[in-house]
């Protein structure tokens, strides 16, 4: 700003300032200092919020703040709390600055009219809920930003439009819905709020999503004049429904289908005798399992435990009732339940004790699913039930100051054209947790395939195919291991539709190999990555060609033997969880191998 420019300005006989982008004053005229009162020293170099405390969340920053980032000039009319008066205000974005011309306002009723609806109309377009408001006739006379993302509509293509022709026309089922039975139009119809959540609304390309939705009358003076309808998309939230009802099923099949051991015990606690059921589960000898010897099939971290509660038990001569993991004849460890009780003399003394160990593995694995869905579910209604009220409370506002002043949709309109960023987070959040449940959907039907009867090769097939339709995996592979343990031969693979037609390896000799594969294979280690562009161990012109993201590979292990190595890659940031459900699908496909391979 030249000299003489600022000289010009500091006569002007207006309150005149420029800010920077950085939102510091560079410049202050007199009658701007006059009117704050403050000096040019406590305002220049400092930021709006640095000199006036209550600026920064203020209605008069964000307008600021709205004709900055829009890059053109505007006026809005602002109640100062340190002045204690309407003020109104002129603004012009310059070169990265923004310069203000500021008087006193006349109007005031229309000043804090504008303001409490522009202030309104931002926290409604800041949230994730979905809202409308229609009149009498039904027809749209307010939508936020979140109804126009969720139903695929433009503000324009809605307001003044009949929104249950639009929107609420048909039946989940198929069946047309009459408007005169719609639940919305009760609001005003029958002047009662509803809750409705097994419903849908249509989106304008055809497709339908499942919502919860509350409407509810606008009363002024006594007189109905329409309703507000705050709306969730809850598509995710009955997909977990349906998820842990089958857990629930899952979980109560696994309980009624136990594998049990039963045992007994000289009066010491201790076998002192052969254990037919204990031995052929466990893999331990006879020898093995004498005396304290069974203690040795107890995981190590439950040792301890086990032994001391059981020592209680036989020294009180009480029942006992304990969980730990026994490791199983094929190495693995499986979640037992033990329930013991004494069998006595007539004169008091125990003869010895008889005990039973169930298996309970599938049972805890169901439960902690259940439980894990339920934090879900709970979450999520706990979520959606708080945002619903706060943007219907804030609806209800915004419709009876608009039927009140009778104030035009067009200057409301030019906000909600500005804000874009409401409700992402949460389509986020629903977006990941439908990817994970597919994941575990996927998971489930894995197993079942890989513990059936099925021949080893279309035990692969079944994996191959569901790693590409569950997982969207672009490549997925599985090489088995020769005898010498030297060289994998590929047993299965799959492609993506879209992908090049370069296939993968068919034969890899695990000394020489230098890629990924051969190091997986050579250190018998998994290995997951979301960065595979910059990993000299990866083939970066087949990640190329294929559009590769992320890769995990995973050993078939048999204790410490290697059967062979499975490896999936993938055009998306694979989350930890699918990767910890692949792992976990290749130590049971490895579990399966062993048989077959001996």
């Amino acid at each position: 700003m030249s000299f003489d420019c600022q000289l010009f300005l500091n006569d002007f006989p207006e309150a005149f300032c420029v800010l920077d982008g950085e939102w510091r004053y560079v410049f202050v005229n007199r009658k701007f200092v006059a009117m704050v009162g403050k000096t040019a020293d406590q305002l220049l170099g400092n930021k709006i919020w640095d000199v006036f405390e209550d600026a920064e969340h203020s209605a008069f920053l964000l307008e600021l703040q709205r004709i900055s980032e829009h890059g053109t000039a505007g006026e809005f009319v602002s109640l100062s709390a340190l002045l204690g008066r309407w003020l109104s205000v002129h603004a012009y974005p310059f070169e990265g600055n923004l310069a203000m011309i500021i008087s006193e306002a006349h109007d005031t009723q229309t000043a804090a009219v504008n303001t409490r609806e522009s202030y309104l109309r931002l926290l409604l377009n800041s949230t994730g809920e979905g809202i409308y408001a229609v009149n009498n006739s039904g027809r749209c006379t307010f939508v936020n930003k979140a109804a126009t993302e969720m139903f695929g509509f433009k503000p324009e293509e809605l307001l003044g439009k009949k929104m249950h022709l639009l929107v609420h026309h048909t039946r989940a089922n198929g069946a047309p819905y009459p408007a005169s039975e719609c639940h919305v139009y009760r609001a005003f119809s029958h002047e009662e709020a509803v809750e409705i959540d097994d419903e849908i609304f249509w989106r304008q390309n055809g497709t339908s999503f499942a919502v919860e939705y509350t409407s509810y009358p606008v009363r002024l003076n006594g007189i109905v004049h329409g309703a507000v309808v705050a709306f969730n998309d809850i598509t995710q939230r009955k997909l977990t429904e349906a998820a842990l009802k089958e857990s629930e099923e899952r979980f109560r099949s696994f309980v009624t289908n136990t594998a049990q051991i039963v045992w007994t015990t000289g009066p010491s606690g201790t076998f002192d005798t052969e254990q037919v059921e204990w031995s052929r589960f466990t893999g331990q000898s006879v020898g093995q399992s004498l005396h304290w010897g069974w203690l040795e099939a107890v995981h190590a971290e439950d040792r301890d435990l086990t032994k001391s509660t059981w020592l209680q038990a036989v020294a009180a001569k009480s029942s006992y009732q304990h969980e730990h993991r026994v490791r199983r004849y094929d190495s693995l460890f499986r979640y037992m339940i033990v329930k013991a009780t004494p069998v006595s003399n007539a004169d008091g003394t125990v003869r010895e004790w008889i005990g039973i160990h169930t298996d309970i593995t599938d049972r805890k694995t169901a439960e902690l699913e259940r439980e894990r869905l339920l934090v879900s579910e709970r979450k999520a209604r706990k979520e959606a039930e708080e945002s619903k009220h706060r943007a219907l409370s804030l609806a209800g506002e915004l419709a009876v100051e608009r039927d009140k002043l009778n104030l035009s949709n067009n200057k409301l309109q030019g906000l909600v054209d500005q804000l874009e960023t409401a409700g992402k987070s949460l389509y986020e959040k629903q977006e990941r947790q439908a990817l994970i449940t597919r994941f575990l959907r996927g998971a489930n039907r894995v197993a079942a395939q890989i513990t059936s009867s099925d021949a080893l090769g279309k035990k692969f097939d079944n994996l191959m195919i569901t790693l590409r339709n569950e997982f969207r995996m672009s490549h997925a592979g599985i090489w088995i291991c020769e005898p010498s343990g030297h060289l994998l031969l590929r047993a299965a693979e799959v492609g993506l539709a879209d992908a090049p037609s370069r296939a993968l390896e068919s034969q890899i000799d695990v000394n020489m190999h230098s890629y990924k594969l051969g190091w997986v294979a050579r250190l018998k280690r998994p290995y997951v990555s979301h960065d595979i562009s910059n990993d000299i161990q990866m083939d970066q012109e087949w990640i190329a060609e294929n559009k590769i993201v992320s890769a995990a590979f995973f050993p078939l292990l048999e204790k410490d033997r290697l059967l062979g190595v499975i490896a999936a890659f993938s055009r998306y940031e694979l989350p930890i969880e699918g990767a910890d459900i692949i792992g976990t699908m290749a130590a049971v496909l490895a579990a399966t191998m062993k048989p077959e391979q001996e």
